[in-house]
């Protein structure tokens, strides 16, 4: 018995299955499990095209974030889905525009794959109410990345660290917040300015401050 890394066979690729499989040399699985993961990975990137046309020629504002986004700036992590959030004053149209019906309560939908995110999150954590909400500030800061062949608009790293700084998710909800964060610091210059003014908005500096510090990503 074997153990293999999709990581290891193709990096380039986003696979939506846990990181790590158990193959069995003298079989067939090897050659399905491929075949399967090939499959899957097309129709992820014809739903991408199909988004990203939609979204551009109805003027939807949106981008890709949190654990997709911590991925595509170099996190080890590969996403088991997409994330893509979208302003609120579009979110709406986004899900009329794949039939989806949205009540005023509505805060997400689920397509295939991707999960779709109104841009005015709030979020209690700990008794305190913080939130995430798309503006033009951090529109300006989106940057264009590759995914799955696709080229998507994605949060900026800072905007992405102070989303996971506020959630700071660990493995027992199946999430990795904090590893996430040291990956973006790792692999991207980041404007700590901007950053702490993010979470500042966000109501939630102090939160964001002190995880940073813990780290070593702040003095």
């Amino acid at each position: 018995m074997e153990i293999f890394s999709i990581k290891k066979v193709n990096p380039s690729l986003t696979i939506r299955y846990e990181e790590r499989v158990t193959l069995y040399r003298d079989s067939h699985i090897l050659e399905w499990w491929f075949q399967m993961k090939k499959e899957i990975d097309k129709k992820t990137t014809a739903l991408l095209q199909e988004i990203r046309h939609k979204f551009n020629v109805s003027r939807v504002k949106w981008a890709v974030f949190a654990g997709t986004a911590a991925y595509l700036y170099g996190g080890e992590r590969e996403p088991t889905d997409v994330d893509i959030i979208i302003a609120k004053e579009d979110f709406k149209r986004a899900a009329e525009l794949f039939n989806v019906e949205v009540t005023g309560e509505s805060f997400s939908f689920y397509i295939g794959g991707v999960d779709f995110i109104l841009g005015d999150l709030k979020m209690n954590i700990e008794g305190k109410i913080f939130r995430f909400f798309m503006d033009q500030e951090m529109i300006e800061r989106i940057q264009n990345k590759r995914l799955d062949g696709v080229e998507v608009p994605t949060l900026s790293p800072e905007d992405n660290i102070v989303f996971k700084a506020l959630l700071q998710r660990g493995e027992k909800k199946g999430k990795h917040d904090i590893q996430e964060i040291i990956d973006i610091a790792r692999n991207q210059k980041l404007d700590m300015g901007y950053l702490m003014k993010r979470a500042g908005l966000c109501n939630g500096k102090a939160r964001v401050c002190q995880l940073l510090q813990e780290l070593g990503l702040l003095t």
